[in-house]
């Protein structure tokens, strides 16, 4: 079959850029048509996967912390520590024996028996202070014993034991004081703190 050389084959519809059959040059290739006319959009670029590296974004906020939380300036992994009344108490415990013997330890003692830190500090300086009342007494009746013989005999030996007696305890109360502050725990020795409260 011999037709014009523009005309579309049959059974083909007219493009949009063929008007009559003719081309239009001036405004180039058009995009292919479908059977209703409307032209085609090209495919759009696939979106780029998030690279394998990166942290997962936050959903939400994170919940608030309860109260008797930790503060959050703390260091991730470390243990918990005892909050500020919890140690003022407890190095309040270990200060009163000097001043109020077994009355300052007992006071911290009782106020404070649902803090277990406090307790467990109150418990050991009530402890030293009743074996150090317990030495007191003892080295009296040494000293009355002695004294049946000699008052000089008796001081020269009572007095020095007695002195080095408080000091060892002052020492102790001070470092076991120092070890409540930071929220440790030191323990005393047996032989000058019998376990008789726990």
């Amino acid at each position: 079959m011999t037709g014009h050389p523009s005309q579309p084959p049959p059974g083909r519809a007219a493009g949009p850029g063929e008007a009559g059959g003719a081309l239009d040059e001036s405004t180039g290739p058009q995009p292919a048509a479908l059977d209703d006319g409307w032209p085609i959009d090209p495919p759009s670029p696939p979106t780029p996967a998030p690279p394998a590296s990166a942290p997962p974004r936050p959903t939400s906020a994170p919940p608030p912390s309860a109260p008797g939380a930790a503060p959050a300036d703390r260091a991730a992994g470390s243990p918990p520590g005892p909050a500020a009344p919890e140690w003022r108490l407890a190095v309040l415990g270990y200060l009163g024996v000097p001043f109020l013997s077994v009355l300052g330890p007992l006071a911290v003692y009782l106020a404070g028996r649902d803090l277990a830190f406090t307790r467990r500090h109150a418990a050991q300086a009530l402890n030293l202070a009743i074996t150090v009342l317990i030495y007191n007494f003892c080295a009296l009746l040494m000293g009355g014993v002695l004294a049946l013989d000699s008052l000089s005999v008796a001081l020269t030996v009572m007095i020095p034991a007695t002195a080095a007696l408080w000091l060892i305890a002052l020492y102790y109360l001070a470092r076991c004081a120092l070890a409540a502050s930071r929220g440790g725990f030191r323990q005393v020795p047996a032989w000058l703190c019998a376990t008789l409260v726990h």
